[in-house]
């Protein structure tokens, strides 16, 4: 019998792109998109202990959700335009809210820090390839399949 491997463009990313508006504004992240790379961003303490003969002990203190996001630019798409024009500002201006929906049908959503924008670039004839980064800001909210 055939695996069933999820496909990943069956996940949903969506951002809000007027996070200083009256109400919420989401755009699917989806355009261009080649990569997403999620990571825990894991904190860890590894203690030694007499104990552990010599050996580390680990615990998993802490960490925060961030997505790298891997995309080919697209002229007037409203994601790409709005995190592009965080390029040069700083502070609560490059934070909003990410929703992200899994292949399964999961709701994984919070407030978010854009980060780490790297504008587009690259050889003369090859389509503008750029980088930014999701930070999640504290525990998202999980919501389970229906």
């Amino acid at each position: 019998m055939p695996k069933d491997f999820p496909l990943q463009f069956k996940n949903e990313f969506s951002l809000d792109v007027t996070p200083d508006g009256a109400t919420q504004t989401f755009e699917r992240l989806a355009a261009g998109l080649k990569t997403v790379e999620p990571n825990n961003n894991e904190n860890i303490d590894q203690t030694p202990y007499y104990d552990g003969n010599g050996m580390a002990d680990s615990d998993v203190t802490g960490g925060q959700l961030v997505f790298t996001c891997t995309l080919d630019r697209v002229n007037n798409d409203p994601v790409q335009d709005y995190i592009l024009s965080k390029i040069f500002e700083f502070g609560v201006s490059r934070r909003t809210t990410c929703k992200w929906k899994t292949p399964q049908g999961e709701l994984i959503e919070g407030p978010v820090t854009i980060a780490n924008i790297a504008p587009p670039g690259g050889d003369a004839n090859a389509k503008g390839e750029w980088t930014f980064e999701i930070h999640f800001n504290g525990k998202p909210t999980v919501t389970p399949a229906p």
